[in-house]
């Protein structure tokens, strides 16, 4: 792994979620070698967006980025979505008409 690429996971991992604009401020990282550092830490699963930042337009926005070793110790936390509509249908409807209802 690149020194940036290890700066990067570093300091992600230090200070938790970060976005884009952030990480390349405090670490003064040019568009070119953020975008292939990032490339790096993705390619091998250490980072992951773990939400949707600031709208740049229509089809593009930032992104809040995590570790996986973050991501790992608070995945648990996150109810699947329909999780609690589920519990309350399933003593009425079959898994298929749940399914079809929260479509």
């Amino acid at each position: 792994m690149s020194e940036k690429s290890k700066e990067i996971f570093a300091f992600l991992d230090e200070f938790g979620e970060a976005t884009t604009l952030e990480i390349k401020s405090v670490l003064n990282l040019s568009n070119k070698v953020y975008s292939q550092c990032m490339a790096e830490l993705s390619k091998e699963l250490l980072v992951t967006a773990t939400a949707q930042g600031k709208k740049i337009n229509n089809n593009w926005s930032s992104f809040f980025w995590w570790t996986y070793e973050l991501w790992e110790r608070t995945a648990t936390q996150y109810k699947p979505a329909y999780m609690e509509e589920y519990k309350l249908l399933e003593s009425i409807f079959t898994t298929k008409e749940i399914k079809n209802l929260l479509k």
